[in-house]
């Protein structure tokens, strides 16, 4: 699993992956170290996919960060929406993936009760269909057709 967290956290926990994003995490979350230690001591290797297992075992501790993780993606996306209003956000990469169901549902709920009902109206919440690769794939397919149209004025080969 990869990264998962007001909106800078956020964008950059989205970005990092394995050990580095669960000490971001823990981090971020102000997770207690013990608690941690318990989870690596008990499961071995602490890593994003060792606290989604923790937590589906019923580890309250576990759980708690992930109901965290939920309530400041929610806010995150909340904010978002107000801001941009978009017709869509589509979330995706390891931690959606692999432990959406521990968070998603609550960063839907929190979003709905604090983003303004005139962009909530208008916005969709959707998981990346391709998991892992979305990031990756949607570049690959902004640069081909960034090469099939000539480019983008001020990029390398654009007009």
């Amino acid at each position: 699993m990869g990264g998962l967290c007001g909106i800078v956290r956020m964008t950059h926990l989205l970005t990092l992956g394995g050990q580095q994003t669960t000490e971001v995490l823990m981090r971020t979350m102000n997770w207690e170290f013990e608690k941690a230690e318990r989870i690596k001591r008990e499961r071995g290797e602490l890593d994003a996919d060792e606290i989604a297992d923790a937590a589906r075992s019923g580890d309250g501790d576990a759980g708690r960060l992930f109901d965290e993780a939920g309530l400041y993606l929610g806010v995150a996306l909340a904010n978002y929406i107000n801001i941009f209003n978009p017709e869509m956000i589509v979330l995706g990469g390891g931690v959606v993936t692999g432990a959406g169901d521990l968070f998603f549902d609550h960063a839907e709920r929190i979003t709905r009760q604090l983003a303004r009902k005139e962009p909530l109206k208008h916005v969709r919440l959707e998981r990346a269909a391709l998991g892992d690769r979305s990031g990756p794939l949607g570049m690959i397919a902004a640069l081909g057709d960034m090469v099939a149209t000539g480019g983008v004025r001020g990029w390398a080969g654009g007009t």
